[in-house]
């Protein structure tokens, strides 16, 4: 899975695509969304938008190369935000990305922290691919302090998707409808659940902006057909698998 990711976050053409930003995610998109950077930003600002009081200390779960870790500190003291992933490459781009922040490497599922360390928790696009989500849910509930809140956005597969488990994602993960999710962190203990599905203004805007930049890129001869077709396969890798992007807002009483 990590070879996957930084096959892509490190690829020059994604890396354009995403502005340079370090972001990587299928973001959040409007009428009025110019590019996919921004794409990113609106993602974080919705997610964000369902934490009420945005103080004390805050950990971003699957941090990537940073980007959304850096984000956190419009509304967040540096001090106090905490990013984890399980790639020592991302991490350390992190570091560069929000030197101010603390990072670990670190399993989503088996946190090193004590019970009650943080105010918040974020996970942006990558719950689907911890061993299980429902660990995650567990000890995300467990590292949190009550009244705090959890925000997270997630993909849920296709039946298809179900079948094949792209990325190895296995049956509990790969199995989880939208419409169950709620009942899931209600069972691990979350209250006040809200979940959103998004997927017309995610993932599928996500596929149509990326396909017409890579096509003008080819078209403008300024990539050639290996490296657009790297792209392009990654793309349709995907399509068949996806079913449904959501956006979870829980807090932990």
């Amino acid at each position: 899975m990590n070879r996957w990711y930084n096959e892509g976050m490190y690829n020059e053409l994604l890396q354009e695509y995403y502005g340079h930003s370090d972001f990587y995610n299928y973001g959040l998109w409007d009428d009025h969304t110019p590019d996919q950077k921004a794409a990113c930003e609106n993602l974080m600002d919705r997610l964000l938008s369902r934490v009420p009081e945005k103080n004390g200390r805050i950990l971003d779960v699957a941090c990537g190369k940073g980007a959304t870790t850096a984000y956190l500190r419009r509304d967040f003291e540096s001090g106090n935000i905490v990013g984890i992933n399980i790639s020592e490459k991302q991490l350390e781009t992190a570091r560069h990305r929000a030197p101010e922040a603390e990072f670990h490497l670190m399993d989503a599922t088996r946190l090193e922290f004590p019970d009650m360390s943080f105010d918040q928790v974020i996970c942006v696009e990558a719950a689907f691919h911890f061993d299980t989500r429902e660990k995650f849910l567990e000890e995300a509930f467990r590292v949190l302090k009550h009244g705090g809140h959890l925000v997270l956005s997630d993909i849920l597969l296709s039946d298809w998707g179900r079948q094949h488990k792209l990325w190895g994602i296995g049956e509990s993960n790969a199995g989880l409808r939208a419409e169950h999710y709620e009942g899931l962190c209600i069972e691990k203990g979350f209250s006040d659940v809200e979940v959103e599905d998004v997927t017309r203004y995610s993932w599928e805007r996500h596929v149509k902006n990326l396909s017409r930049f890579s096509e003008e890129k080819l078209l403008a001869g300024q990539v050639d057909v290996k490296r657009y077709e790297m792209v392009a396969s990654r793309i349709f890798r995907l399509i068949a698998h996806i079913e449904t992007y959501v956006l979870v807002a829980a807090r932990k009483e």
